[in-house]
């Protein structure tokens, strides 16, 4: 498969107040990733762009992408603010299904949307509309165990070619690569034979 033949890509995973721009200089001293990701725009139905967070993007002189990363759950708010940053010099939008504080999933937003396929896919798929570069998405391998990834897989996958990676290695890890093989196949036969 072509994919598993390019090169590594490393990229900086976000955390909530500390990988801000600040944080994003420092790391560029000594050498930096391929690109980094914002901290979450927490999105709401009457949400602003924070300018602390957009100054990660604006006033970002590592010379490296920046992919702007949203965590919410009300679609509409979502597809305003992901057009909202486009006109700003971002890698691309990414979409927060991972985050695990239980003051954000109590709002069925981060991985807390992972329980909620029928309005996950409904997010990804208006976003995946509004967006009119790269779109990518941050998720865990389920919510309470990763025997509901195949499932949040499916939904995910059919609009992505993704690489999930082990948090702690940054390599693929081949458990998770089959559990998405597998769920394609389930979903979408022969699109496999495709990629």
């Amino acid at each position: 498969m072509e994919l598993m033949q390019k090169p590594p890509t490393l990229a900086l995973a976000p955390m909530q107040d500390v990988t801000n721009l600040p944080f994003m200089r420092v790391m560029q001293q000594y050498g930096g990733p391929d690109y980094y990701v914002t901290e979450y725009f927490r999105v709401h139905a009457d949400y602003t762009l924070e300018k602390k967070i957009l100054s990660s993007i604006t006033e970002n002189e590592t010379g490296r992408p920046v992919f702007a990363q949203l965590i919410g759950q009300d679609i509409e708010a979502l597809v305003r603010v992901a057009q909202q940053l486009q006109a700003y010099p971002v890698a691309g939008i990414d979409l927060n299904l991972g985050c695990p504080a239980p003051v954000v999933c109590r709002k069925d937003a981060g991985g807390g949307l992972l329980r909620k396929r029928g309005h996950m896919e409904h997010i990804i798929a208006a976003l995946r509309d509004a967006v009119a570069g790269k779109f990518t998405v941050k998720t865990r391998v389920g919510y309470s165990t990763h025997e509901e990834f195949p499932e949040s897989a499916c939904v995910i996958s059919l609009e992505f070619k993704k690489i999930f990676m082990d948090e702690w290695t940054g390599v693929p890890d081949p458990l998770w690569m089959e559990a998405i093989g597998e769920a394609l196949r389930r979903c979408v036969p022969g699109l496999l034979e495709e990629i």
